[in-house]
């Protein structure tokens, strides 16, 4: 007698470029409309079916792939009767390098009767690497808010670096050194 057995089944992307990335896709998981035997459906286990595609064919930019019999396998003796959803919306951009310059974020103001004569970041760019959609309008890092009134005197601080889009990976560390000057303010 037939019996039907309903697994979400994750599916295994295989990425032949290592140049391109996946920026989104639809789904995570397909469902397995599977059928066979009573005794051979309860004792399947959704680790003994496999759901993978290929994107050597998919292209910059977004790709539907279609999820077939071809795309799926079965332990012996268990039919395919449903894929869902059939296709797959995926997301591929390609991975560049690209050199960004650092901008403290300062908020709020410093003591009264001090002045900022000049603030630079250590280092003044740092190299990036991620999606060529994400970055194409990239120029620049921000660093996490610095509170001015925390400012006395001319020094060092150490920030980490805000990173957006969140996709893209620093070399080196996430922290910037912003070495500022403070003078008081000179009145007449």
């Amino acid at each position: 007698m037939e019996t039907l057995g309903e697994y979400e089944i994750p599916v295994e992307i295989i990425m032949t470029d290592q140049k391109m990335e996946i920026v989104s896709s639809s789904d995570a998981n397909v469902k397995l409309l599977i059928s066979g035997a009573g005794p051979l459906i309860k004792s399947v286990k959704s680790e003994q079916m496999n759901v993978q595609l290929n994107l050597s064919q998919a292209r910059v930019g977004d790709n539907t792939l279609n999820i077939t019999h071809k795309n799926i396998l079965l332990p012996p003796g268990i039919r395919l009767k449903k894929i869902e959803p059939s296709t797959l919306s995926v997301t591929l951009d390609t991975l560049i390098e690209k050199q960004l310059s650092i901008q403290p974020n300062w908020v709020g103001k410093l003591p009264e009767g001090l002045v900022m004569t000049d603030a630079r970041p250590v280092p003044d760019t740092i190299r990036v690497y991620g999606g060529g959609l994400a970055l194409e309008k990239v120029t620049t890092l921000f660093t996490e808010e610095i509170a001015l009134n925390d400012v006395t005197a001319s020094g060092t601080v150490t920030v980490a670096l805000v990173l957006n889009p969140p996709s893209i990976r620093l070399e080196g560390g996430n922290e910037v050194q912003i070495q500022c000057r403070i003078k008081k303010r000179v009145v007449n």
